[in-house]
């Protein structure tokens, strides 16, 4: 998504910009640079699935009927104006952020009007309003749920908001009067958001209650997604893995296992000279222990496997941060630290710049 984000504020650069040659050229300069940052701050993310991807397949994750999933225009309204937390909506603020900037609309430059129409088109866009159906069979599909893109909702929303709110607070006195009421409202719309935890709120679809009390549950029954991103090839273990069984050899037995605050335990027994599989998927980072002593893992089949001992065999599984991971996590770091550091020294800048003109 974050690739998405930045792909449109690059069209959008191009759609404001002038056409001037240079002008163009120092545009899609600043723009890769962005791209190139985005690729830095989000190394921690990225980085472990394209490495995960380059040891063995992993399934993609379910489709799902993109016309179906999308909202109904109204039910997207209704749901936002009573904060519901059972729709995905955009919420109190989404709405403002839709109907706030109309008032200013003829004042707003060039700029500031395709961000504000960016805001509504994405919010359009999570709707049936949109011929979702159409794009059913394209790579589109991978978005699994329209709403998704009410991220970008919030942050085109976000941006016409501070616009509007610079454009409306030029004396001091009518500045204090606008933060005011801004903190005024957010302290409305988080009590509106406590009492609907506080009252019974029945969902649309599987007609079931939610509280505070049941939220939990709720968010946890039937769980979906089980094998989002699985290795390929242990698919068709499924039914082995649903019942937690063991591979002994060829055969699946019923074995005792505990599982703890960061890892799984089996208990084995009798498996000398045996290859043992657990309904454990053997991720990159995945490590074993078998009675105390760390034991190399043998992929099989996206499953891990080990080699069985003589009497009890007690195999742990758990995971670890791999040297590159921890690398990546630290260009991630390093390059928040850059931008925070590069703001503050412009910012200082700007400071001694002002004192000495003054």
């Amino acid at each position: 998504m974050s690739v998405i984000a930045v792909g449109l504020l690059v069209l959008g650069g191009f759609v404001v910009s002038e056409t001037r040659k240079k002008e163009s050229i120092r545009l899609i300069v600043e723009l890769s640079k962005a791209v190139g940052m985005t690729i830095l701050l989000t190394a921690y993310f990225w980085y472990p699935m394209f490495r995960q991807i380059m040891v063995q397949s992993i399934n993609e994750p379910d489709k799902t009927t993109l016309q179906h999933q999308a909202l109904n225009v109204s039910d997207s309204l209704i749901g936002a104006m009573n904060n519901d937390l059972t729709t995905f909506t955009v919420g109190i603020i989404g709405i403002i952020s839709l109907i706030c900037p109309l008032f200013f609309f003829k004042g707003f430059n060039r700029k500031e009007k395709v961000i504000y129409l960016s805001a509504v088109v994405s919010w359009l866009l999570s709707t049936k309003f949109f011929p979702w159906s159409l794009l059913q069979n394209t790579p589109i599909q991978m978005i699994q749920f329209p709403w998704r893109i009410l991220g970008f909702q919030v942050l085109f929303g976000s941006l016409i908001l501070s616009f509007v709110f610079m454009k409306s607070t030029s004396a001091k006195q009518r500045k204090v009067v606008n933060i005011t009421a801004i903190v005024l409202l957010l302290l409305a719309v988080s009590a509106a958001t406590k009492a609907n935890y506080e009252h019974k709120v029945v969902t649309q679809r599987d007609h079931l209650v939610m509280n505070q009390e049941n939220l939990i549950r709720y968010t946890t029954l039937l769980p979906g997604g089980l094998y989002d991103y699985a290795p390929t090839e242990a698919l068709q273990y499924k039914e082995h893995l649903q019942n937690h069984e063991v591979r002994i050899g060829k055969e699946w037995h019923t074995m005792p296992y505990q599982v703890m605050d960061s890892k799984i335990v089996y208990t084995v027994h009798e498996s000398k000279g045996q290859k043992i599989t657990l309904p454990v998927f053997d991720y990159w980072g995945t490590v074993a222990k078998v009675n105390g002593q760390k034991r190399e893992i043998d992929n099989s089949e996206g499953l891990v496997s080990i080699e069985g001992t003589q009497g009890e065999t007690i195999i742990e599984v758990s995971s670890i941060y791999p040297p590159t991971m921890k690398l990546a996590f630290l260009i991630s770091l390093c390059s928040y630290l850059f931008l925070l550091i590069s703001f503050l020294i412009r910012k200082l800048q700007h400071m001694i710049c002002q004192i000495k003109l003054e």
